[in-house]
């Protein structure tokens, strides 16, 4: 019983940590840094819905860099269920040649 004890109790603690310290952009749930590193991969493996929360803690320079290094289908996809809001942001902070680039085959 003390085991149970002492494993809950630390357990409570940790979830008591991750709530009295948010996220502060550029950080994981866990504290580390996000790479966009970390986006290109999980884009490469087909798993958009990890690679847009973190995309989503990335800065925004981070973000502008990703979208513009990614061929056009892989960033659709990869902006299909982001926030309008997050969309406009990019949109209006983006380089203009950045916005007027050929399409990629």
């Amino acid at each position: 019983m003390n085991r149970i004890a002492h494993n809950l109790t630390r357990l409570l603690n940790r979830a008591m940590l991750s709530v009295d310290f948010p996220n502060t952009p550029g950080t994981s749930p866990a504290g580390r840094p996000v790479s966009p590193k970390v986006v290109y991969r999980a884009c490469c493996h087909g798993e958009f819905g990890s690679a847009r929360l973190n995309f989503l803690q990335l800065a925004e320079k981070s973000q502008i860099l990703v979208l513009r290094s990614l061929d056009d289908h892989t960033a659709r996809r990869l902006t299909r269920g982001l926030p309008e809001s997050t969309l406009a942001r990019l949109n209006r902070h983006m380089p203009e040649q950045a916005k007027s680039r050929p399409p990629q085959p």
